[in-house]
């Protein structure tokens, strides 16, 4: 029970959009936490149109002081309105800030006092995140976390290469979230993802901590931003969170490999689109290969496959269509000259 409204220690973000199958047991697994202080659970509900409202109604009913929803007429997320920072963070009265989604939930009721402790003993890690299990919905099956035993400390350099950190399972200083939140990078980029830029932001300022306990539960859905099925979404997904490594990684030791690893990304993804015959993904993969190396992979790809018996439908501009039909064509006179070779090899060998 809250006692004052100054008492709070904790804020705990919760966003949801039409969530009926989960919602509850999101909120129920944010009230069952037993701690030794306050806390209050902010939810935003982006005008959902499937119900979800009136269970969030009914929490608020019965924990008038804990439950504080936002009710939007209007969805918010279509019309680009980042909502934590917009909504949420403006709101909390907590020291430390903890999120989960209105489709993901928690599984220790021993979560938010193990980081309050963590963060209260450790004044110089700003963020303390946890071990997670996912939830494939469409399987109907669990699955480990994507990242046993990730770096803990100073991990701003790892951090530029993979986001290791499960926003379910965090917990950070209110006075670092902020200004992470009003970074340029939100306005420079206009990234796919709102947590990664936040993450990057604090592990530059403090140390971020790791807790090896399974503490909640990540539900991937179908329509998950990070789970796209179609593959041109899911490229520019990823590409985008390797632009924010970019930009964070600008004047560090590190801005080289980022854009090197980047590179090595995307042209990764733009055969890989070539291989599962996706055209109008690897159109929209190639307009992002660095020129320098672009003649180098059309060689690449010419002589080790016919996926491209007409690379200029691939090209992007008439630059690239011209290096394309001419490493087309010096790959087809490497191809002659081994098939010489081995034709030659035969005639020895008889």
């Amino acid at each position: 029970m809250i006692k004052e409204e100054n008492s709070i220690l904790v804020s705990v973000c919760t966003l949801t959009y039409n969530h009926v199958p989960y919602i509850r047991q999101c909120v129920e697994s944010l009230l069952m936490q037993k701690t030794n202080f306050d806390f209050e659970i902010l939810i935003h509900d982006d005008a959902s149109t499937d119900g979800n409202q009136s269970i969030i109604r009914e929490y608020e009913e019965k924990y008038p002081q804990i439950i504080k929803p936002i009710y939007q007429k209007e969805n918010q997320h279509s019309k680009g309105v980042r909502i934590t920072p917009q909504f949420q963070l403006p709101r909390a009265k907590g020291k430390y800030i903890a999120f989960c989604e209105g489709d993901d939930y928690w599984t220790d009721e021993l979560k938010l006092q193990k980081q309050v402790d963590f963060l209260e003993k450790n004044e110089d890690y700003g963020l303390v995140h946890t071990d997670y299990k996912v939830f494939n919905q469409s399987q109907n099956a669990f699955a480990a976390a994507l990242f046993s035993n990730p770096p803990c400390g100073n991990v701003f350099e790892q951090l530029l290469y993979s986001d290791f950190i499960c926003t379910l399972t965090v917990m950070a200083r209110t006075n670092l979230l902020i200004p992470a939140s009003r970074s340029e990078v939100f306005d420079l980029l206009k990234p796919k993802m709102g947590d990664y830029p936040l993450w990057l932001f604090i592990s530059r300022h403090s140390k971020i901590g790791y807790i090896n306990d399974c503490t909640g539960v990540y539900r991937v859905l179908d329509k998950s931003m990070s789970h796209f099925t179609d593959m041109a979404k899911q490229f520019a997904f990823h590409l985008s969170a390797w632009k924010v490594s970019e930009f964070f990684a600008q004047g560090t030791s590190q801005a080289y490999w980022v854009k090197f690893f980047e590179q090595r990304f995307v042209r990764q993804w733009f055969f890989r689109a070539l291989k599962a015959n996706d055209k109008s993904a690897a159109l929209s993969i190639l307009n992002h290969i660095d020129g320098k190396g672009i003649k180098h992979y059309f060689y690449r790809l010419c002589v080790k496959s016919d996926l491209l018996k007409n690379v200029a439908l691939f090209s992007v501009s008439v630059k690239n269509k011209i290096c394309a039909m001419r490493t087309l064509q010096i790959a087809e006179k490497s191809k002659r000259q081994k098939l010489e070779r081995l034709s030659n090899d035969e005639d020895l060998k008889r």
